[in-house]
Parts: C-alpha cells; structure tokens; sequence
C-alpha cells in the first residue's frame, strides 16, 4: 500500500474540521515537494474541486500519477472524451492514471453501455490508464460488476466506515484485479477532533467519538496513527488518499504511517449509520472549531 494525496482542499474550502481555507499554491508547492521526497505519487483530483486540477497542472510534474473524474453524469452535455480534454488542458498532460465516474448511475442507468464504450476507447488510446468509478456503498458496485468489467474504485473505508470490509467486497474487487484507492481515512478530520466540536446533527455521536480516543489512549496511539493505521492494515488496499491543508500535516502522516499496531481492537467502531459515515449527509458546515 502506499499513501496518495486527496487534493480537494487545493482548489476548495473543503473538510469539516478544515479551518484554514483553500491551501495556497505556496504551500501546495510546499506539500507535492515533501511527498515527492516521501515517494507519494498518486494525486487524486476532479474538475469539482475548483481550481484543484488548475493548481496540479501547474505544480505538479510527470512524476506524479493523477487520477481525475468526469462530470458527463451530472447533466454537463458532453462526452466522456470532451470531459477529460478539459481536464487534460488543466492539468497540462496528454495522459493520466486514472478516470472516474463520478456517480456510479452514469454506467447503471440509461446510456450506459454508451459511456462505458468510451471509456473503453480512452484506455485502448492511451489517454487514460485505468478507469472504474467513485462509490459510497458495495451496493452501487454490485450493480456495476454484474455488467461492466472496471479496474479501478474509490471508496470510503475507515474506523467508522468498514462497511466493505464487513460485507466482503474488497476481497471480491482485489480477485477481479481492481486497483482499490481508499479516502476519507480521517472522516474528513472528524476522526481527529474532539467530542465536544460535534454538534448538530453529529452531537450524538460524541460517546463513539469519545470511546474512540480512550482507545487510541489505552493503546499508546494517537488517532492520527490509529486511523491510518487501522486502513493501511487491509490488504487489498493499493492507495490510501489522505488530504492535508498544509506540509507539517503530511510531515505529521508520513511519520504516523510508520507506527506499527495491532487494529483488531478498532473493528469494535464499525459502524453503519449514514449520519455518521457519509458526509454527503451532513450540513454543508455543521461544526465550529472550539476556540
């Protein structure tokens, strides 16, 4: 497994525990020449992520392997092949590693067949390496795989979020030769915080969040350490994408990364309450930082 870099925050103010704002290219220079020296070389981006793509096609040369996502899904009124110029031209290259649908209906629902034979022709081209789709749940993958050979997933998996660990899809994927990219290791920082920064909607969470902690404590962790710990303990995992707002926080990863630990005790904090798990259902800024 080897750690990939989520470069939302490049482009967007992104993360519920983020307080800082978008990362400056400064530092975003900063940040891909420290994971360069790290052997980092997955960059995870999308024409979503505001001026994410602009700001890697600036700074981020040949030595990195992007994977990016396509936008045909969300009504844009191109073509797959039309989406990814756009994304090409941004991010100043002829070639990337990856494409991803953004929503997984692109290729369940109508037109379909139409848009997974052009993904298929931008692979035989050379334009793209791999492509697969962005998912949430083993459901939407179930209704891909039973149609569609793909060769590469995104999706969640965490302390909280081991939902494709428990049902056994990973495993399926990794027997299919999928390349498996991990995000949200941190729940977008909501891992990291303290109890009390919950609320809203996710103030009733604070005792599993708080339980979490006493954990890592009880095993002479961090949570930087046990989150990252606990995802780079999967074996089927290739890629475990972690998002940072500035250097020292990667500085802060690499060196967690290397902490060994024995995760077993973690699986107690599966959890499958979408409330919790999926940050599409949060408010768009449902906790204020304690002062």
């Amino acid at each position: 497994m080897t750690i990939g870099l989520g470069t939302a925050q490049f482009g967007l103010d992104y993360g519920i525990s983020n307080s800082s704002g978008q990362v400056a290219a400064q530092e975003v220079e900063s940040i891909l020449g420290y994971a360069q020296s790290q052997g980092i070389c997955v960059l995870d981006t999308a024409p979503a992520y505001g001026q994410s793509e602009d700001t890697l096609g600036a700074l981020a040369d040949d030595s990195f392997r992007i994977v990016t996502k396509t936008r045909v899904d969300l009504g844009s009124g191109r073509t797959v092949a039309e989406d990814l110029d756009c994304s090409l031209k941004r991010l100043r290259r002829d070639r990337i590693h990856g494409l991803l649908l953004h929503r997984s209906s692109a290729l369940t629902g109508p037109g379909g067949e139409q848009i997974y034979a052009e993904l298929v022709r931008l692979r035989e081209s050379g334009r793209i390496r791999r492509f697969g789709v962005s998912i949430y749940d083993s459901r939407e993958l179930d209704a891909i795989l039973g149609r569609y050979e793909i060769d590469l997933i995104q999706a969640p998996l965490n302390v909280f979020d081991q939902r494709l660990l428990d049902d056994g899809m990973l495993r399926r994927l990794k027997a299919l030769g999928v390349e498996i990219h991990t995000r949200s290791v941190f729940l977008q920082g909501l891992l990291l915080m303290e109890p009390g920064q919950l609320e809203g909607p996710l103030a009733k969470y604070r005792e599993r969040l708080s339980a979490f902690r006493e954990c890592c404590r009880s095993m002479h962790v961090t949570t930087v350490e046990a989150a990252l710990g606990f995802v780079q303990a999967v074996a089927e995992v290739d890629v475990m994408l972690v998002g940072v707002v500035c250097r020292s926080h990667l500085e802060e990863i690499v060196a967690a990364s290397r902490v060994n630990l024995d995760v077993d005790r973690l699986r107690e904090f599966a959890c499958s309450d979408e409330v919790l798990i999926n940050p599409s259902q949060w408010p768009q800024r449902p906790v204020q930082l304690v002062k």
